[in-house]
């Protein structure tokens, strides 16, 4: 015993702990415990970590491809506003350019239930086309909710207008197409009325409506 003295002296204690360690395995489970490898990783083990994490380039392409979803979200919402503005804008104009031609036509019928002649017909509708100053060459309309709440009768005026141009007070809430009325002479006892609408000059990528309607002279004394 006392000749193993010096040599239990010059073992290390990281031995000693070893031995330590190996012995209470030992005696647990009946045997040696497994190698430690404490070698550096292998090329190949490194290899696979790195494949098991994400590139900067990954990253990137996966970043352009969530952008080019969300793009194409935002487009079909914004065309989906746009189809929804175009209709409402259809009906709107469809429903302006009617009530512009019955009035005319019925201030044509009312002209031929006087006993206009062909010439008094042709100077009414000269004077309303060269916008005359005299009123009794305007056709009025109804009242239109759309476009003011204010009780103002609006008059068809030839040439190129915006409803509430002839409101005392305009109404930015309220809808504001500009119109360009026109006519064209097909024969002397009828004409062509043309109608372009523009809904309205906060809504500079709509299209312009175009109408058309025809007013004639039906009979009488030339």
């Amino acid at each position: 015993m006392t000749d193993l003295l010096p040599i239990l002296r010059t073992v290390r204690r990281s031995t000693i702990n070893h031995l330590l360690v190996h012995g209470s395995w030992f005696m647990v489970h009946g045997k040696t415990p497994p190698a430690i490898n404490h070698a550096s990783p292998t090329p190949n083990a490194s290899a696979h970590i790195r494949a098991d994490a994400f590139t900067l380039v990954e990253t990137a392409l996966a970043l352009f491809a969530i952008s080019l979803g969300l793009l194409g979200i935002f487009g079909l919402a914004r065309h989906g506003l746009k189809n929804s503005g175009d209709a409402e804008n259809e009906t709107r104009c469809t429903l302006l350019a009617d009530t512009i031609f019955e009035t005319l036509k019925a201030k044509n019928a009312e002209l031929l239930n006087e006993g206009y002649s062909l010439n008094a017909w042709q100077n009414f509708w000269t004077a309303f086309g060269n916008n005359s100053a005299y009123s009794t060459y305007f056709c009025y309309l109804p009242q239109l909710s759309d476009v003011t709440l204010q009780d103002a009768t609006l008059k068809i005026i030839y040439g190129t207008h915006s409803l509430q141009d002839q409101l005392s007070t305009i109404e930015p809430d309220k809808w504001n197409p500009t119109y360009i009325l026109s006519f064209k002479t097909d024969s002397e006892t009828q004409f062509t009325a043309e109608l372009q609408i523009h809904p309205g000059a906060f809504q500079s990528g709509a299209d312009v409506r175009v109408y058309y309607t025809t007013l004639s002279y039906a009979g009488g004394l030339p």
